[in-house]
């Protein structure tokens, strides 16, 4: 070494004075030197011997000169390079603050604001090193040096010249690289030829995770291991290992760590304003946005004293039974950081301010939700829990039923003919004390002016108390006071399940304010849960105009934005998918207090959840916890009562009717609720049913019918349902659908109209309920449709024969079906496209009927690689088919417990009843019978034994095999 330092300084004496060694890595040694021109401090970094060698002066210098180029604030500038006694060098200015690798030794993570604003620097400076076409090839804490707070990227050209020189696999097994191979994209690794800037992005979001969890995503015991696992693993979500990072920051990250490059940011610039978003002038977190929520619990379940994870609710669940409904009523661990606004008193019971009892605590909770450190508990729990009067007693018990530490209460009273006077205090219910109070007087139909100023004051008052510093409210989105009066108005009704009014308030707000993001938002739900009209319309809308709202509003109008893009599958389909799951799950930690996202984490397991590995309880499970926080809820017990139906055969269905009856839902809904219990309870049917029916409105019958649509009971009391509702409605599909779930599939057939006739045929046909000459005929119009690029062809029926066709073994029809697609649909006309779905649905649709050819073939191996290929269709039927083909292939093969994953995770959820669900049931419930899971194996038998009682005769013998087997197991005929 001595040597080494000796001849290197005899080498550079004309122009630097090396002092000492002051770092080393796989590629260079550093050296503190004295710049003898220009008399200040400089790194020279020096080249290991053999890369020098295999390197060569002349490539190494043309790569330094292009990094030399670089100008930038974040970038640290070259001084010099060159070459000297066969030392390859190159100079830059000497930084004395430390590297980023050093920070992480010493403090193993960042802090959440503080990481952020390191990313934005170095994104920044990538983003200008992309705009130029240098790629930096090794972006990594070692790489980035800390200067008063902000950071330098050292290094770029270097990794390019040496991996040209060398090749990745020399680098990596020679060590040259030393801890590299923990940040190299998944191309990289594999040693791809043609690598670009979207390298550089997957190495941030690896930086990215170390800097927010204590280390990369992928570690192992040798280079290779690590490299194996970029290529093929993926990476746990943030939240895994930090369960405060929030669900827009671990989106950024994990899109970053996508394994195909064509699903990350494609260069630094298009990722920088998202980093960007996040930050402020003050070096937080934005309060709309992200930041982080300290003091909450990120295990809001306990059992036995464990604190559960929502990857733990389904332990939960099972070793607390019904607990989470039924007995939600402990107190829990206080947070001092979560603020619960009480509905108001109101004094004298002035009439003329009723809508402020409420309204006031709906506008202030959302304006105080994420300042500072805040978040605030919704509008709809607080209300619900709130019990006594105005005073610190109350407050506690509130904060104590809730979590929440700080608790706003106060009062209203009218103050002559046109005002009224406010008055509220803050409670600190950790401490036991009053933090602050104050009063307000306002006009009476200026709630919006008053509730802002309220939330001002109170704001400051925590902020002196808390020292939060500057004070930034979130916003409401809508400076119409009328829109704010309609909103508000529709909150109310929205909460008591009236939705049809509901929808109408919130139709006059956006009709009044066209940009009032919150109305569109609920205006969407409304439709969606009774009123009818466009709900994905309403949705999208929201989503355009979602900027600047209070963070959890703000967050939940996102998750609905991406739940409607599940429905859209172009080319962003995949990516919306993982961001949307990613965001959904960072939802419930979190805001693990806000009902609503535990009900949407429930509703991406019911209807989202093929081929996210969910477990069949989860959504029973999410729906549980939403009720168990707030048991007015009717939304989370309407799928919770569909989820019962088909999960346990409704067992559990009937303590979900009584919770939903006793939140006291408007007329219709509360008639469909008494319906359902009458059928399900006391086995309501025949003509008392038929003259029960001709009584209520449609509403109410369709809240019936959809409750009962997966139930196995009687066939006769739910298909009368069914059938007037499909008569009231004008459609066939709800009779249809109920007909075809239950094995009636001639009936079905014959009742199926609009796009279902084929599908309905054809299923009947190659399932032997009708001559099997009918699903060849539907084949083969639909294909000459198709070939003739005909927009009326028909798509459903033509997807429904596949799997026959392959059981069949007819090549040839396949064969023609996988060269229509290839040729005739790429080449189809806008309508079809628009119809069916874009580019990647052309290539999904022929990795499946490229499966069922292979099948067809007789081969097992290509046909489970082709089907596996294929992903979620606009139609359920296609994925239901898909799915169970692939679970029957590996049941077939021996591969119980693979077919078992794909049975449990998904598939019932599609909202759309059919045949294929019993036989999926029917399938689950023989492999548990061969893993020796006795209890689930008894379940999904009955099911089908109850489900198919009076199918046609061609299911009769697998309706006596359920029974057979349902009899084996238990003991008993």
């Amino acid at each position: 070494m001595a040597q080494i330092i000796d001849r290197l300084t005899a080498a550079l004496a004309d122009r630097y004075r090396i002092q000492r060694e002051i770092g080393s890595g796989g590629m260079a040694t550093v050296y503190l030197a004295e710049d003898l021109k220009h008399h200040r401090q400089v790194a020279v970094k020096v080249l290991r011997p053999d890369l020098a060698a295999a390197l060569g002066s002349e490539r190494f210098l043309r790569e330094i000169e292009v990094a030399a180029r670089l100008m930038h604030p974040h970038i640290l500038p070259l001084h010099d390079s060159g070459e000297a006694d066969g030392f390859l060098f190159y100079v830059m200015p000497y930084v004395a603050g430390e590297s980023l690798r050093a920070r992480l030794e010493r403090e193993h993570e960042l802090p959440i604001g503080e990481a952020v604003r390191i990313l934005r620097d170095v994104v920044d400076a990538l983003a200008s090193a992309h705009r130029h076409g240098v790629v930096h090839r090794d972006i990594k804490p070692d790489n980035v040096l800390m200067s008063e707070g902000h950071a330098l990227v050292t290094d770029f050209g270097v990794a390019k010249a040496v991996s040209e020189a060398t090749g990745r696999g020399q680098i990596t097994t020679a060590g040259v690289a030393l801890g590299t191979p923990a940040y190299m994209a998944p191309e990289q690794a594999s040693a791809d030829p043609n690598i670009d800037q979207r390298v550089d992005i997957y190495a941030v979001g690896v930086m990215a995770y170390e800097l927010l969890t204590g280390q990369p995503p992928f570690t192992g015991a040798t280079a290779q291991a690590i490299l194996s696992a970029q290529v093929m693993k993926a990476p746990e979500p943030i939240t895994t290992h930090r369960q405060t990072v929030p669900p827009e920051l671990e989106a950024i990250v994990m899109r970053c760590l996508e394994k195909k490059p064509a699903d990350r940011w494609q260069n630094a610039e298009e990722l920088l304003p998202s980093l960007e978003a996040l930050t402020t002038s003050s070096g937080g977190i934005t309060p709309t946005d992200t930041r982080p929520v300290t003091g909450i619990s990120a295990a809001p379940i306990r059992s036995k004293g464990v604190l559960l994870g929502t990857g733990a609710l389904v332990v939960a669940a099972a070793a607390a039974g019904g607990f989470l409904l039924f007995g939600g009523g402990e107190d829990l661990d206080l947070d001092a950081n979560l603020l619960a606004i009480a509905p108001f008193d109101l004094v004298a019971g002035d009439e003329r301010l009723e809508d402020w009892r409420e309204g006031i605590s709906d506008i202030v909770s959302r304006h105080l939700d994420g300042v500072g450190p805040l978040s605030t508990l919704s509008t709809t729990v607080a209300v619900n829990r709130w019990q006594g009067r105005a005073e610190p007693a109350s407050a506690a018990a509130l904060g104590r039923a809730t979590g929440a530490g700080l608790v706003v209460f106060g009062t209203i009273v009218g103050s002559g003919p046109d005002s009224a006077r406010v008055q509220a205090t803050i409670y600190d219910v950790v401490a036991g004390r009053v933090v602050a109070e104050t009063e307000l007087r306002e006009s009476r139909d200026r709630v919006d002016r008053l509730a802002d100023s309220l939330s001002l004051r109170l704001a400051n008052a925590l902020s002196a108390e808390r020292q939060f510093g500057n004070v930034r409210l979130s916003r409401l989105g809508s400076t119409s006071p009328a829109a704010v009066k309609a909103f508000l108005r529709g909150e109310q009704l929205f909460r008591h399940a009236v939705w049809d009014s509901a929808a109408a308030a919130y139709e006059e707000a956006t009709g009044l304010d066209s940009t009032f993001a919150l109305a569109w938002w609920r205006l969407g739900s409304a439709r969606g849960w009774g009123a009818g009209g466009d709900s994905p319309g309403a949705y999208r809308r929201a989503g355009e105009l979602n900027h600047g709202l209070p963070p959890r509003d703000s967050l939940l109008i996102r998750i609905t934005t991406l739940y409607t893009l599940q429905g859209q599958y172009d080319s962003a389909w995949e990516a919306n998918r993982s961001e949307y799951w990613r965001t959904v799950r960072g939802g419930v930690q979190r805001y693990p207090q806000e009902p609503w996202m535990w009900y949407a984490l429930g509703e991406a397991q019911l209807h989202r959840g093929v081929g996210a590995e969910e477990h069949p309880d989860s959504a029973y499970v999410a729906f549980d916890r939403a009720l168990a926080l707030d048991s007015t809820m009717v939304e989370p017990l309407v799928h919770a009562v569909e989820a019962a139906m088909y999960r346990d055969g409704g067992i559990e269905a009937s303590r979900y009717i009584e919770a939903a009856l006793a939140t006291s839902p408007g007329e219709d809904a509360r008639a469909g609720w008494e319906l359902t219990r009458a059928i399900v309870d006391s086995g309501l049917t025949g003509d008392v049913l038929t003259e029960r029916l001709a009584t209520m409105s449609t509403s109410a019958i369709t809240r019936a019918h959809t409750n009962l649509t997966h139930w196995p009971g009687s066939a006769d009391a739910v298909l009368a349902v069914a059938a007037e509702r499909a008569e009231r409605v004008g459609i066939s599909f709800p009779l249809v659908g109920t007909l075809a779930l239950r094995g009636r599939l001639r009936e079905a057939a014959a009742a199926s109209g609009s796009i279902w006739n084929g599908y309905q045929r054809a299923v009947a046909s190659s399932w032997g309920a009708l001559p099997s000459d009918t699903a060849q005929a539907i084949f083969d119009v639909a294909l000459q449709q198709i070939e003739g690029n005909d927009s009326d062809a028909d798509f459903l029926g033509w997807y429904a024969v596949l799997p026959w066709l392959a059981q069949q073994q007819d090549t040839v029809r396949l064969e023609r079906g996988l060269e229509g697609i290839r040729s005739g649909w790429r080449e189809a006309p806008d309508s079809i496209r628009r119809q069916f779905t874009q580019r990647e649905g052309f290539a999904w649709s022929e990795a499946m009927v490229a499966g069922y050819l292979a099948l067809a073939r007789g081969d097992t191996a290509g046909a489970l690689d082709a089907l596996a290929q294929s992903r979620f269709h606009r139609f359920a039927p296609v994925f239901l088919n898909e799915y169970l083909t692939r679970a029957r292939l590996l049941a077939a093969t021996g591969r119980d417990s693979e077919a078992l994953a794909i049975l449990e995770h998904g598939g019932m959820g599609s909202g759309i009843p059919m045949a294929e669900q019993a036989l999926w049931i029917l399938e689950r419930g023989r492999i548990h019978r061969r893993l020796g899971n006795r209890d689930e194996a008894i379940r999904d038998f009955s099911y089908v034994a109850a489900i198919w009682e009076t199918a046609d005769d061609v299911l009769q013998p697998l309706v006596q095999e359920a029974r057979d087997a349902v009899a084996e197991l238990t003991g008993e005929r």
